[in-house]
C-alpha cells in the first residue's frame, strides 16, 4: 500500500513538473489549457495528403456533416440537405454567415473546387477512391476525361451544393463528414503553392486558425477568430478556452525527455 502509494506521488510529482517545463508561465496566468496526446506530429495540413493529422484537421477546417460525434449524421457546415428519390442527387444548403479565417465568405464552390481537386490526378490524393461514387469521378482521376464541369458536382449559387452520384451509395453521406471532405482554400494553394500550409498562409474555416508551427519542441498556435463557422465545434473543444497537444513517450521515465512537438489552439470567439 505505501508503495503504491509512494509511485502515485513520483507521478504526480513528474506530471507537474512537465507541466512546469514545457508550459509557457505567461499563459498558465491567462487561460486554462487541456493537454491531449496524439500518436504522431501532423504529417502536413493538407486532407488530400492524409497522413498523421486527424484531429488537427478538424481543428482547422468544418465539413458539410458530422458523421461521428453522436454516431448520427447531424449538420454542420450544410444546415441542411435532400436525397432525391432514386438516391443519385444530394443537395446541400450551407449556413448564412460562414467565414474562412482571412474574413472571406465559405461558399458552396469552395467545397466543390475543394472535391474536385482531390479528383484531380495532378493533386495524386491519398483517397481519392472516396469521391469515386460521385459522377465521373474515377473517370476524371484516371485522366478517361479532362473536363471537370462533366464531374457531378455544381454549384448553382454561393450557399446551393449539389453532388450527382453514379448509383445509389446509402453510405456516401458519411463520407462527407471524414477529413477527405474537408474544404481548402484552392486560390491559396494556386497563390502560395508548397507554401500554403505554412503560418501566416494557411487559411482555414473551422473553429481554430494556425498561427506558428515549429516541430522540435516548438509551439504550434492559434489566436482567437471573430467569427465561427456553424457555432459548433466537436468532441472535447466545446468550451475550452485553449487545447494543447504533445507527443509524449509511453513509459513514464520517457516523458521528461521525448516531448517533439506542441500544438496550442484556442477556440474562435463565438
Amino acid at each position: 500500500m505505501k508503495q503504491a502509494k509512494y509511485r502515485a506521488i513520483v507521478v504526480l510529482v513528474l506530471l507537474t513538473s512537465l507541466v512546469l517545463t514545457i508550459y509557457p508561465s505567461n499563459l498558465v496566468a491567462q487561460e486554462p489549457v487541456v493537454f491531449r496526446q496524439p500518436a504522431n506530429e501532423p504529417t502536413g495540413l493538407d486532407p488530400a495528403q492524409g497522413g498523421f493529422g486527424y484531429q488537427e484537421f478538424f481543428s482547422l477546417y468544418e465539413p458539410l456533416v458530422d458523421a461521428y460525434s453522436s454516431g448520427e449524421i447531424t449538420p454542420l457546415a450544410a444546415e441542411s440537405w435532400t436525397i432525391s428519390d432514386d438516391g443519385l442527387t444530394y443537395t446541400f444548403k450551407l449556413r448564412e454567415g460562414l467565414m474562412w479565417s482571412d474574413g472571406q465568405p465559405v461558399t458552396a464552390e469552395d467545397y466543390r473546387q475543394s472535391f474536385l481537386r482531390q479528383l484531380n490526378p495532378a493533386t495524386a490524393a491519398y483517397s481519392a477512391q472516396e469521391f469515386f461514387p460521385i459522377r465521373n469521378g474515377q473517370a476524371y482521376n484516371l485522366g478517361e476525361i479532362a473536363d471537370p464541369e462533366q464531374v457531378g458536382l455544381s454549384a448553382p449559387d454561393e450557399l446551393t451544393l449539389v453532388i450527382e452520384l453514379e448509383q445509389p451509395t446509402p453510405y456516401f453521406l458519411s463520407y462527407l463528414g471524414n477529413s477527405n471532405y474537408l474544404p481548402v482554400r484552392t486560390d491559396l494553394i494556386e497563390q502560395y503553392g508548397d507554401q500554403w500550409m505554412e503560418a501566416g498562409n494557411h487559411v482555414g474555416n473551422g473553429p481554430y486558425m494556425l498561427v506558428e508551427w515549429v516541430t522540435i519542441s516548438a509551439w504550434c498556435s492559434s489566436k482567437t477568430r471573430t467569427t465561427t463557422a456553424s457555432g459548433k465545434t466537436t468532441g472535447l473543444w466545446i468550451a475550452l478556452s485553449t487545447s494543447s497537444w504533445r507527443m509524449l513517450g509511453t513509459r513514464l521515465s520517457q516523458l521528461l525527455r521525448q516531448v517533439r512537438w506542441m500544438l496550442r489552439l484556442r477556440p474562435r470567439a463565438n
